[in-house]
């Protein structure tokens, strides 16, 4: 997976990741 993120990306995946996931790539 890309960890480069736009912030419509990061809010997407915050909405279809699990919360560890998500905050694995929030940074």
């Amino acid at each position: 997976m890309n960890i480069r993120l736009c912030n419509n990306e990061r809010i997407h995946l915050k909405s279809g990741m699990s919360p560890v996931e998500y905050r694995t790539h929030a940074t």
